[in-house]
């Protein structure tokens, strides 16, 4: 039962750290486009 929770644990932090690496609020357009599935034109779209 400790195991579970301690994987689950982890997942959620991991997990939670990827979604944080980029702020939205004060990333330029580099930052976006690091992000999966973002290209140019979305980029320039979210900015």
């Amino acid at each position: 039962m400790f195991r579970k929770i301690l994987v689950t644990a982890a997942m959620l932090a991991a997990f939670g750290h990827a979604y944080a690496s980029v702020d939205v609020n004060t990333a330029n357009e580099d930052a976006l486009r690091g992000i999966k599935g973002i290209g140019p034109a979305k980029a320039k779209a979210i900015l």
